[in-house]
């Protein structure tokens, strides 16, 4: 094969992978060692990465790039784990940063955050063609890394997203003596019995200051029916202060989606008589003391709130 059809080929293999790829991999393209020396010098087209992993310099990446190379670099000796798979499963309450790993061996990158075993977790899974820990491996491992306020985030969008049910994390609450049980069992404790889970980050965001509002758990995706129908789905409510909170997240954005919402707000307020209450990422995770106080306001006795 030609050195170009080798850069080519191994280009190519790097474009599925976020625009890395392994010296195993570049071998097996015909790239020879020589080649792959020259075009990794200062200026040239590719970049060593992490060990025995390079990038392709005009290939664009975003957050899951160092991830892939992680796993490159790592092969059997180790697991994208922890935040980073959490991240990969898109689960609330997990932020980017460096690759996280599980390693039973062996050297590795000081730039990642590291978790050493004995053994290695058995299983795999794969997104966006990243293998890592499964779900259930992952909301584990997290339990030992999130504070609880985060592990009820990543909980929330677990149940939501289907990777778990409550029985699951009941379970694994019931087995003892690994790190993290302690902090998993205090965010059960949190959930009122049987209530599903919450439809979003900011839903999840906004009863946790309610909570420290002292005030009563809200009903979450209460179904207002009439004559046998659903007529509306609402975010959060307390029906026996005849008041429901609708919270505007980024498809709310969408004017045909503001539009639904408000018609859907009206609709409750002409049937029920109910109050709403409407807020935005911003008045909750940004000004959470203003929304706390106008939130208590609103939840006091009709006759005492004015």
């Amino acid at each position: 094969m030609s050195n170009r059809l080798a850069i080519s080929a191994i280009e190519t293999v790097a474009a599925g992978q976020h625009g890395v790829f392994s010296e195993e991999q570049a071998r097996a393209c015909g790239v020879s060692p020589h080649m792959l020396w020259h075009h990794t010098r200062r200026g040239r087209r590719w970049r060593l990465t992490a060990a025995r992993v390079y990038e392709v310099a005009e290939q664009p990446g975003d957050w899951r790039r160092p991830l892939m190379a992680a796993a490159l670099s790592l092969g059997d000796a180790g697991r994208v784990s922890h935040r980073s798979a959490g991240q990969l499963l898109r689960l609330d309450g997990v932020r980017p940063g460096p690759p996280e790993v599980i390693v039973a061996r062996g050297r590795t990158n000081p730039e990642w955050r590291l978790h050493r075993r004995a053994a290695l977790p058995p299983d795999l899974t794969t997104t966006d063609g990243i293998p890592h820990t499964t779900p259930t491996r992952t909301l584990r491992d997290l339990c030992s890394v999130l504070d609880e306020d985060h592990l009820e985030m990543a909980l929330e969008s677990a149940l939501r997203l289907g990777y778990m049910t409550l029985d699951d994390f009941e379970r694994l609450a019931a087995t003892a003596g690994w790190k993290g049980v302690t902090r998993l069992r205090a965010v059960l404790d949190r959930r009122p019995p049987g209530a599903p889970a919450t439809g979003s980050e900011l839903e999840t965001r906004f009863v946790q200051l309610v909570r420290v509002l002292g005030l009563p758990d809200p009903e979450r995706q209460y179904a207002v029916v009439l004559n046998g129908e659903v007529v509306a789905l609402l975010d959060l409510c307390w029906p026996d202060a005849g008041l429901f909170v609708e919270l505007d997240g980024g498809t709310h954005e969408e004017l045909v989606a503001l539009r639904r919402d408000r018609q859907r707000q009206n609709d409750v307020v002409r049937l029920l008589g109910w109050r709403p209450l409407r807020f935005t990422w911003t008045d909750v995770v940004e000004r959470p003391t203003v929304t706390g106080r106008i939130v208590r306001q609103a939840h006091l006795p009709r006759a005492s709130a004015f």
